[in-house]
Formats: C-alpha cells, structure tokens, sequence
C-alpha cells in the first residue's frame, strides 16, 4: 500500500498524520477548497497501534469503539477522524471528494475514503463551447462542489462568483488590471478578464484582444485540460 504524509498532524500521538494515497491526496484537495486544516483527530494507524487502541477500548478507556486489529479501515489507510469545524465541512462537501459519512454508528467524526475523487483534474475535449465536462472543469478549477451547468439561476450566479473571484485572483498585481466586482453576472467585463487571466497562465494558447467567444473558451478549455487555469481558495485568499 502507497501511503502519503498528510499537512496536518494526528491529535491523537501528535506525529504527521498519514492516508493511502490516493485518500491523502483526497483530503489535500478539499483543504484547498476550504476545509479547515488542523482538525485530525486520527487518520492512518499501524496493526500496533491498532491494538493499543484496542486494548484501551476492552479496558473501557476509549469514549469510541476499536475495531478488532487487522479489520479497521485506519489500518488500510481510508480513515479519517475529523473534530469541527472541518467535520461540518466534509459533512456537506466530502462526498464530491469520495468521503463517505456515518458508516459507524454513532461515530459522527469518521469517514472512510470509499467513493470517487470527482474534484481530480481530468482532460477535457476542446469544444468551444461551454458544456458539461467544461462546466465541471471549471467548477474544479475554482474549488466549487459543483458537477455540471448550475441549474438554477441562484446557482449560476454562485459559479459565476467564483470564477470572477478566481480571475481576480490570477491577475492580481497585474499592472492596470481593475478587479471585477463579484456580482456573479458573466458580462463583457468578466469574459475580458477571462481572457487577460488566460494570456497570463496558458501560455502556448492566448486569446488575442478581438477573440471569439469560441476562441475564448478553446483556450479557456487548454488551460483547464493542462491545470495552468486555477488556484486553490487558501491560495485566493492568502
């Protein structure tokens, strides 16, 4: 099993807390999009400790129940225990990472890796056009819990938001550069600094000052099939 360090540590022995990778690489992911770091009160643990856990457990001084060593989901690496308020975070948004909720009865705090990472960067077709794939590209791109084109007009507005926030924050610094007010409206102001955000990051592929819509996105879809289009939120409002 390929484990990874995670960037907070364990409460519970106060070393680096530790996940199979591909779960490690979950929980990364949604601190960037804004989970509250710092809250893990157990992750990882080794068959020893596993049974020190256990025996704690029979000697009736753990609140929590031990699973028999060799059969919890800590040992394998899946397991995660979380403290608020990240817990309250993942609650809501840990399914779209692959988190599932209350698979141990009264056991608020754990969730297990069990479901599939949509938030990880895949390769998208280059349309033109502003369709589903692109939608949920985007919606990674800018750390929004969202899977295809929002709905309602509510939603919209939301995404919207967050990719006016997410150009401001690409060009920031930028001489000249205005940031766009957030108003979650997607006018000329805000495909234009679509466009000044794109020239700064996709380098192969910049959309000239008198560029289609189509152009626009095309490249818009470059640089989100490459990663070059998107900060995580700690980087946003850091």
């Amino acid at each position: 099993m390929k484990v990874r360090t995670l960037s907070d540590k364990n409460r519970r022995n106060g070393k680096p807390a530790w996940l199979r990778a591909d779960a490690a690489g979950s929980y990364e992911r949604m601190k960037a999009a804004g989970m509250p770091g710092g809250c893990v009160s157990d992750a990882g643990r080794t068959n020893d400790e596993q049974w020190e856990m256990y025996r704690l457990y029979k000697a009736g001084k753990l609140k929590a129940t031990a699973a028999y060593p060799g059969t919890s989901k800590h040992e394998t690496g899946i397991a995660l225990d979380l403290n608020e308020p990240a817990r309250k975070w993942v609650r809501k948004y840990g399914k779209y990472y692959g988190w599932r909720k209350d698979l141990v009865r009264n056991e608020p705090w754990h969730f297990e890796f069990r479901g599939k990472d949509r938030s990880k960067h895949v390769k998208i077709k280059r349309t033109g056009e502003l369709d589903a794939a692109t939608y949920r590209a985007i919606s990674r791109a800018v750390a929004r819990p969202r899977i295809n084109k929002p709905p309602k007009p509510a939603g919209q507005r939301a995404f919207w938001r967050k990719v006016q926030r997410q150009v401001n924050a690409i060009m920031r610094g930028t001489k000249g550069w205005a940031p766009l007010e957030r108003d979650g409206l997607p006018g000329p102001a805000t495909w234009e600094g679509i466009r000044l955000s794109l020239r700064k990051t996709n380098r192969l592929h910049k959309p000239g000052k008198n560029a289609s819509a189509k152009r626009v996105i095309t490249c818009w879809q470059r640089a989100l099939r490459a990663g070059k289009w998107g900060r995580s939120i700690k980087e946003i409002n850091g």
